[in-house]
């Protein structure tokens, strides 16, 4: 009797190697994918060159140390059950590709490697629809050919020798990714990220030393001073921050010719070319202009618990300034909103301060729209703008020169960048990018264009000749980057009527000099204070005798530029008349790696315990509500979560059924982590009213009205309490608000007529007089 039994083939290393090269051939077609991509955008010169070799390299490197691992893992599956280590292997390694495949067409359209707190920050490409495709086909294509691969790979069975040798051939291939170059373009991105994240999380670098590390006696930045004339009253501040604004958009720059504006400006300006943003982040950029602040570990806005620290808001504000704000987005992400309430900003405009007759950016494929294009912002500040004897600080955050680039006349721009491109002198590689990314060239003279406007509508207020103009970009790149230094460049202008005359300057200075210049500058006005002592990381844009600390977006401190030296993890370079990366002196590098490693620690420490500046020493105390331990006992027990709606509704529950104290701590709580959750300080004014507390009642809901002023429910509940409290003759004044704002429900209008008929009269109440400024289509 014959008996038939399935017995499974116990896999060798001759299976596993085969696995292997499967593996290493998709590795180079995704080599030859990326090189070819990049050349077809005009990113590089050409596919074929000396980074292809390293690329290569570097690949064979990394499957090496791949295979070292889990050649360990396929023999003790195999021992344990036959096939198991075969299925398994494929399956680890099959993974491996596809997070490459991912990484890779990362960089091909951000130019950036990917860190872990990209995922943790929820990563996107800004995926079109025909980038998704592209991304599935290739996914597919990559594994179509690891599995073609595989099966041609049984013609070298008879060549694949034994393991001693095989693992000597190992051994080179990854000692070999030690010594060979490497920049983004010719890395192994997989390996890449394996290293920076263990490095990332294996950081336990703690800092001792003085309380307030940062601390110093105030220093002036004399230099930059001399460059303007004396004036008896203090100057207005304008800053512009220009998403993804580069030098290469300037002057003579490869991409020169885009920015006509700006570029005629430049040339009557103080004009920085090497100059570096301290982060890639656009919000990063806002703290680091106004207050040259440490990053923490995610971006000073994105610290849990904020920290005292002085900026140009509060200082100047202190010194008798107008504050100003004004984003066309959502001044709540990122916790902006939160930061620019703790600095008592007088005025924040944003997206949600927008009425009907402005018009949005389009949304993108998801239907979502970033806000209001910058025309629309310059427009609307056009329209509010009064006249003032107190000098003013204003900071415009622009939002068209930000992906997906969408346009008012985007139809009508981009046929100009086409026209344009065939009088521009161009070589291919630009050609090929410009045609590539139509969009961007496209937004930034549409940025442009619209800057002129804001300009022109300034020189039309009794401001104009007592003005200093700050334009720089964020951080944010959509050019090709030649080496990771050149990652934060930006440009810096400042124009005025004030400056004695226009200069290029070649000295090497941040986004975290500005602030200290600017005070530099203001501090020469009589009567005008300062603290004796700063901490800011800047020195002053003149001031060469200080260090550049960079960091990219929710990643902490990554480099450090020192003593003309460039820092990043373990690679040390010199830095060229063009930020060209240079061989380092290498008598410095073991000072300038501990250099960096130091300032890593302060930088965690002085945002983890607050001790960026003494509390004596800032404008305004920051930080959060310190709420008692039984508060938080109790507030954990009926909010359980970060879904601060479902917050608002417990506390409402609570004040209709009578328990205002307990609504009052809940909605305090709320407010404390949300600062724009408009509903919560609606229920605060409510229940301070209901307990006849009408004064704090009406601070709060005009507070709303203020901030959200096409809100109808601050209107109504604000109106209820001025007919409560006695107060009617106000509501006149919130009747010409709700006018201006085209908000004229009949509920609400009857609360305004009950208010007036309290008075024994209806009464019109002359709107106060606003000096508007048309924006000149």
């Amino acid at each position: 009797m014959e008996i038939k039994t399935n017995i499974k083939k116990t896999r060798t290393l001759k299976d596993f190697t085969r696995i292997l090269i499967g593996f290493v051939f998709a590795l180079f077609v995704l080599s030859m994918y990326q090189q070819f991509s990049l050349f077809h955008g005009g990113v590089i010169d050409r596919p074929l060159n000396r980074i292809l070799l390293l690329l290569l390299v570097n690949h064979l490197g990394f499957a090496a140390i791949l295979s070292f691992v889990l050649l360990l893992v396929f023999r003790f599956l195999e021992h344990s059950k036959p096939g198991t280590g075969f299925r398994g292997s494929l399956v680890l390694f099959s993974t491996f590709l596809l997070f490459e495949v991912l990484l890779i067409e990362n960089f091909i359209h951000n130019y950036s490697m990917l860190h872990i707190t990209d995922f943790q920050s929820g990563f996107s490409l800004t995926l079109s629809n025909a980038i998704i495709l592209k991304f599935v086909l290739v996914i597919l294509g990559i594994g179509l050919l690891y599995f073609w691969f595989y099966k041609l790979s049984a013609f070298l069975n008879p060549f694949i020798g034994k393991m001693y040798p095989f693992t000597i051939i190992l051994f080179l291939l990854a000692l070999s990714t030690s010594v060979t170059e490497k920049s983004p373009i010719n890395q192994n991105k997989t390996l890449s990220f394996i290293s920076e994240t263990a490095d990332y999380l294996l950081d336990f670098n703690t800092y001792e030393g003085k309380e307030y590390p940062l601390l110093q006696e105030w220093q002036k930045d004399d230099l930059f001073v001399e460059h303007f004339t004396s004036n008896a009253h203090s100057p207005n501040i304008v800053i512009v921050v220009w998403d993804g604004l580069r030098p290469e958009f300037l002057g003579e720059g490869k991409f020169a010719g885009f920015t006509p504006f700006l570029d005629s400006i430049t040339q009557k300006s103080l004009y920085w070319n090497r100059f570096l943003a301290n982060s890639t982040s656009t919000t990063d950029a806002v703290a680091n202009i106004l207050g040259s602040l440490p990053q923490g570990e995610n971006g000073f806005m994105a610290l849990e618990n904020s920290a005292n620290r002085n900026t140009l808001f509060g200082l100047l504000k202190q010194n008798n300034y107008n504050t100003g704000f004004y984003f066309g987005g959502n001044a709540s992400l990122n916790n902006m909103d939160r930061f620019l309430n703790e600095e008592q900003v007088d005025v924040v405009l944003d997206k949600s301060r927008f009425s009907d007759s402005y018009i949005l950016q389009e949304a993108d494929r998801a239907g979502v729209t970033l806000g209001y294009p910058d025309g629309e912002l310059y427009k609307k500040w056009g329209s509010s703008y009064f006249a003032s004897n107190q000098p003013k600080i204003e900071f415009f955050l622009n939002l068209s020169t930000t992906k997906p680039f969408s346009i008012p006349n985007s139809d009508y721009y981009e046929s100009w960048v086409e026209k344009a491109f065939d009088t521009m002198k161009f070589n291919g590689k630009q050609k090929r990018f410009v045609k590539k990314n139509v969009d961007l060239f496209a937004a930034m003279k549409y940025a442009d264009d619209a800057l002129g406007k804001l300009f022109k509508m300034y020189a039309l207020t009794k401001d104009a000749g007592n003005t200093i103009f700050v334009v720089t970009g964020s951080g944010k790149n959509y050019l090709p980057i030649e080496n990771p230094l050149k990652q934060y460049q930006v440009p810096l202008v400042i124009y005025s009527t004030l400056l004695k005359h226009g200069m290029g300057l070649n000295n090497l200075a941040s986004h975290h000099d500005i602030a200290p210049s600017l005070l530099s500058l203001l501090r020469q006005q009589d009567g005008f204070e300062l603290p004796q002592k700063s901490a800011w990381l800047g020195n002053g844009l003149l001031r060469e005798d200080g260090k550049v600390v960079l960091s990219t977006a929710n990643n902490g401190v990554k480099a450090l530029v020192y003593d003309n030296h460039f820092v990043k993890g373990r690679k040390v370079a010199g830095i060229g008349d063009t930020l060209e990366l240079l061989t380092p002196n290498d008598s410095v590098k073991g000072a300038l790696k501990n250099e960096l490693k130091f300032f890593k620690a302060i930088n965690s420490y002085v945002t983890r315990e607050n001790k960026i500046l003494p509390r004596d020493l800032a404008v305004y105390e920051t930080g959060k509500k310190q709420f008692a331990k039984e508060e938080m006992v109790w507030i954990s027990s009926v909010f359980n979560g970060r879904n601060y709606d479902n917050a608002y509704n417990s506390a409402r529950e609570l004040a209709h059924n009578g328990d205002y104290d307990k609504a009052l701590l809940l909605s305090a709580y709320i407010l404390d982590n949300v600062p724009g959750h408009i509903d919560a300080l609606i229920l605060q004014g409510r229940i301070h009213a209901w307990k006849k507390h009408y004064n704090k009642s009406i601070m709060l809901l005009e507070k709303a009205v203020d901030l959200h002023p096409f809100y109808q429910d601050a209107y109504g509940a604000l109106l209820d309490v001025y007919y409560w409290s006695g107060n009617n003759s106000r509501a006149s004044r919130i009747y010409e608000q709700m006018k201006e704002n085209n908000i004229e429900t009949v509920e609400l209008i009857k609360k305004v007529e009950r208010c007036m008929n309290r008075m024994g009269k209806i009464q019109n109440v002359e709107k106060n007089q606003i000096t508007g400024i048309q924006f000149q289509e």
